[in-house]
């Protein structure tokens, strides 16, 4: 028996909840789609296993569950199951969405797939952060990187930054450094310069960029706040995880921060 046929049978049980069920695998199959298309092709193969996976686990109970409450309590978990399921998956799919205020912030559908749900911890295996001092010529003609950033406008138009900050960085720390980044054209986001005060965070400060054309930018950002930091900024390239994110964002996660006048 089919994951459709074992569907089947529970519309014979309760139609409107098996509705919900056919939708609810609809736009979770329609996600998984878009990220099997916008994520690594190495995710594809283990987002299919779990699918057909969630279809046995149907095909399965549906023959050993045969009281009509007990396939009625089955069907409304799977309704939820696909609800939390949906509900992860666009949440990771746009980070820094207004839907992370529900879910918190998520990990990639690659750490998932890996069974890492410790975002950072994911994050330092498959993109560690780069040195920006180490990093080598960006504008393809030979130029040291610190010669290029000096040459380099401050505040790319267009540009979106957001910030996070968790202790033993203050809200007043962190406030103080948006301020002055805002000061040099760059677009804070949300309007409280303080920014999203975090649990999870980073081992150190660093930019993240999730568009490779934001690469220049974030190096940017970065040797901005390292004398405001008093700290190394590093900066992370997201670009192969996130590619559902609009050009031109850049996110500033602060853990750690030293210069005089600012301590708090």
């Amino acid at each position: 028996m089919s994951a459709v046929d074992t569907l089947k049978n529970l519309i014979k049980l309760d139609p409107a909840s098996a509705r919900l069920v056919y939708v609810g695998l609809g736009l979770m199959a329609a996600a998984t789609l878009v990220l099997g298309w916008t994520t690594s092709p190495d995710d594809i193969l283990p987002l299919a296993g779990w699918i057909a996976g969630f279809g046995l686990f149907l095909t399965i109970t549906s023959h050993i569950i045969k009281a009509p409450k007990m396939r009625a309590t089955l069907c409304w978990m799977v309704i939820a199951m696909i609800g939390f399921a949906q509900l992860y998956l666009l949440s990771a799919m746009f980070p820094n969405s207004a839907l992370q205020r529900i879910t918190g912030r998520v990990a990639p559908l690659t750490c998932v797939l890996g069974g890492e749900l410790d975002i950072n911890r994911c994050l330092d295996d498959l993109v560690p952060v780069s040195d920006l001092s180490t990093l080598g010529p960006l504008d393809g003609t030979g130029h040291d990187t610190q010669i290029w950033l000096a040459q380099a406008p401050s505040a790319p138009p267009g540009t979106t930054v957001y910030l996070q900050f968790a202790n033993p960085v203050t809200r007043d720390q962190s406030t103080i450094i948006g301020t002055a980044i805002l000061a040099e054209g760059w677009g804070i986001d949300p309007v409280d310069l303080g920014g999203e005060q975090v649990s999870n965070a980073p081992g150190s400060n660093e930019v993240r960029y999730f568009n490779a054309s934001d690469e220049a930018a974030a190096r940017t950002l970065a040797a901005a706040l390292e004398p405001l930091a008093g700290t190394p900024v590093g900066v992370r390239d997201l670009s192969m995880l996130y590619k559902l994110v609009k050009e031109g964002q850049l996110e500033i996660w602060l853990v750690d921060v030293r210069p005089p006048g600012i301590d708090g």
